[in-house]
């Protein structure tokens, strides 16, 4: 969904409803992915730098990595590489489809998978997601959300609602 465009007509003409809607479901994807301080910080700092200048993408995602790699310093977690989600998500055609499957015994889900097809009429390619989850339940008010990672395969498995008992939806 990144292009280059020369002057703002070429960029009025390329943008569409698909690249409105991919475009938010990627900026979506990244908030969540590296966290909403995170973006925040990335989003200020590329502001604050490049305020009254021209970017191109390669300084957005620039000020992004930036913030992941100070948040990941300051909080001792893993250092993520954003190009390697650039790649994924905007150098593909495209959006996956994914499917819960919820298999469950005696009341109480037995397994929980995720499967992940291709984009219809996309590239044949599986991407890295992450997203929450919500079990709902019909004798009670009580609802389950859990953050979850789907990861670029066919098939995630997602051990953390083995156990549970079985959701309305």
């Amino acid at each position: 969904i990144h292009n280059n465009a020369q002057n703002t007509e070429e960029a009025q003409i390329a943008f569409d409803g698909i690249t409105y809607a991919k475009g938010s479901s990627t900026l979506k994807q990244l908030l969540y992915l590296i966290g909403y301080d995170t973006f925040k910080r990335g989003v200020q700092e590329y502001f604050q730098k490049y305020q009254w200048g021209n970017t191109e993408f390669k300084d957005f995602l620039g000020s992004l990595q930036q913030a992941v790699s100070l948040n990941a310093k300051e909080s001792g977690s893993v250092d993520m590489d954003l190009s390697y989600w650039s790649k994924q998500w905007l150098d593909t055609k495209g959006m996956n489809e994914l499917q819960p499957v919820i298999e469950v015994k005696e009341g109480k889900v037995s397994v929980f998978k995720v499967v992940q097809g291709f984009a219809p009429n996309g590239d044949q390619v599986l991407r890295s997601h992450k997203l929450e989850v919500a079990f709902y339940y019909e004798d009670s008010d009580e609802v389950v959300y859990e953050g979850i990672e789907i990861l670029p395969l066919n098939v995630t498995y997602i051990s953390k609602f083995v156990g549970l008992k079985q959701p309305k939806a």
